[in-house]
């Protein structure tokens, strides 16, 4: 299944949540990987209606919102792709439909997004690396 381009909506910086995908999207996203639910749906809070992760496609319904690439970062059309798909990772993470483990797949797929949307090397390592050390605790379930 070939991929759609991401079609997106700024809804400003007055939103917590800023950007909304205007068109349905998918992606490949994983092959084997170990214990990876095969067909998982999240069903609340109301945005999560809009996900569906079946065998290794991920897709995403007009009307999911997310707020880009977070921290200390440049918002830019190379991180939009990969923040959507690394936000739903975590947030799955969070809200434990996803097992802890899966953080390091989420931050490497961040990662190779980042190389394959033509994001030079140095600057996609510092945004890398930052996920490593500063971003576990946005993968935790609430306590």
């Amino acid at each position: 299944m070939k991929a759609r381009p991401l079609v997106f909506a700024d809804l400003g910086p007055d939103y917590h949540r800023r950007f909304e995908v205007e068109k349905n999207w998918h992606t490949v996203l994983w092959r084997d990987i170990v214990g990876m639910p095969r067909d998982l749906r999240f069903t609340s809070p109301k945005e999560w209606e809009h996900i569906r992760i079946s065998g290794s496609v991920l897709t995403v319904g007009k009307g999911y919102r997310w707020d880009g690439a977070s921290g200390p970062v440049v918002q830019t059309p190379d991180t939009m792709e990969p923040s959507l798909v690394h936000d739903i990772l975590y947030d799955g993470m969070r809200r434990g439909l996803l097992g802890p483990h899966y953080r390091r797949y989420a931050d490497r797929e961040y990662r190779d997004r980042l190389r394959r949307a033509g994001m030079g090397l140095l600057r996609r390592w510092v945004e890398w690396l930052g996920l490593r050390l500063f971003a576990a605790r946005y993968a935790r379930p609430p306590e």
